[in-house]
């Protein structure tokens, strides 16, 4: 390790996922580590990123892996993977003063006070106007429109109604021969919607019913036959999904581990 170790480590911990961002001040570099598959270059004026995770303790080295000059052969990576405990304790030794002022323990107590209250106005105020909303709405506007809706339909259809036998018996007074034809083609009509509505309807309907009724058992016994084959697939092996599964859990309980060691190491506990 001659040309791979450096004098001052980089120290990350383990189980948590973290954002790189690289830049260089003077040429093209790129900073790469194998072992934990990244490698990301490292250009003037530009500041590039990429997700960084370990998911154990140990030393890891890299190299520039971009031509940079004569001296591209001594630029060495190395860092320290450590677990959530160590990694506190290197960023906030024993001697630092953070969270042992009373400022801060005031900015930090008056914040989330300040958030608490600004949640219960929130929330509060929000109810009371949807309350107010859902009452008028409900209890106030739809009663009188519906009721004025129903008024002015009866009042239309009896008006229209009215007008129609009206001018059917000036009709008939006038042309009988007319009047009456028309009268016999009105009530064939109606004839015919009521018997389609009483037979054709409910057979109709019978028929929708069974339609319906076998989609949903092809519908289930599709899902059984995806049911099995995912219960064969995990009785045959673990698959993707299930390290996905696995990885992401590890990930999500060493999150959590990571924030209460750092926020119990910056209260001083």
């Amino acid at each position: 390790y001659r040309l791979l170790d450096v004098d001052n480590r980089f120290v990350v911990p383990y189980g948590v996922p973290m954002r790189v961002l690289v830049s260089s001040s003077d040429v093209i570099h790129s900073w790469a580590i194998p072992s934990a598959g990244v490698k990301v270059d490292g250009v003037v004026g530009r500041v590039n990123q990429a997700g960084l995770g370990f998911f154990g303790p140990g030393v890891v080295y890299g190299q520039c892996s971009e031509l940079c000059g004569v001296n591209h052969s001594f630029m060495p990576i190395c860092g320290e993977v450590v677990s959530c405990e160590a990694y506190a304790l290197w960023l906030l030794p024993k001697n630092c003063p953070a969270g042992k002022s009373i400022w801060d323990y005031c900015l930090y107590w008056g914040g989330l006070l300040w958030w608490g209250c600004g949640r219960v106005a929130y929330w509060t105020s929000f109810a009371y106007l949807g309350w107010w909303k859902i009452f008028g709405y409900y209890f106030v506007y739809m009663p009188v429109k519906v009721s004025v809706d129903t008024t002015v339909s009866v009042v239309e259809g009896s008006v229209r109604s009215c007008c129609g036998v009206i001018e059917w018996g000036w009709w008939f007074l006038m042309s009988p021969r007319e009047a009456g034809s028309y009268a016999v083609t009105k009530v064939d009509g109606w004839v015919d919607f009521l018997f389609t509505t009483i037979l054709v309807g409910p057979v109709k309907a019978t028929w929708n019913a069974f339609g319906t009724i076998g989609s949903i058992i092809k519908s289930a016994g599709s899902g059984l036959m995806h049911l099995i084959e995912s219960l064969m697939g995990e009785m045959g092996g673990p698959d993707e999904s299930a390290t996905k599964r696995a990885v992401s859990e590890e990930v999500r309980v060493q999150m959590v581990r990571f924030f209460r060691v750092m926020v119990s190491r910056y209260r001083g506990d």
